[in-house]
């Protein structure tokens, strides 16, 4: 059985970083691998308001090093059986009743918009 993951998303994420302007990332506040866990102190708030309103997205400026970011979260929902079963199932997982269709983290988008 092929199990879904998020290798794809990781190595996009990774290259949109190596351009300076963008970086995004598959988190969780029940992340099994803790690199998947909220980074930034925007990150952990945005996913809890993403896990209560999954319709709705999190948006939060920040200023950082001289440049001004805005970190943009929205749900990551359970679209895949096999990925609710993974998740509720793996010996490490900090979370064991995800649903199909619930909310399992978020995406979160960081872009720079330049330095005011």
């Amino acid at each position: 059985m092929v199990l879904p993951n998020n290798r794809f998303a990781r190595g996009a994420a990774k290259k949109a970083a190596s351009l300076k302007r963008s970086v995004y990332a598959l988190l969780s506040l029940w992340a099994i691998n803790k690199h998947n866990g909220p980074l930034t102190e925007a990150e952990a708030p945005g996913l809890r308001f993403v896990a209560a309103h999954a319709e709705q997205g999190y948006y939060r400026e920040k200023e950082l090093g001289g440049e001004r970011y805005l970190t943009a979260i929205y749900a990551d929902k359970a679209v895949s059986g096999t990925w609710v079963s993974y998740h509720n199932e793996h010996p490490d997982s900090p979370h064991r009743d995800f649903k199909l269709g619930g909310v399992m983290g978020g995406v979160a988008i960081r872009v720079a918009l330049g330095s005011r």
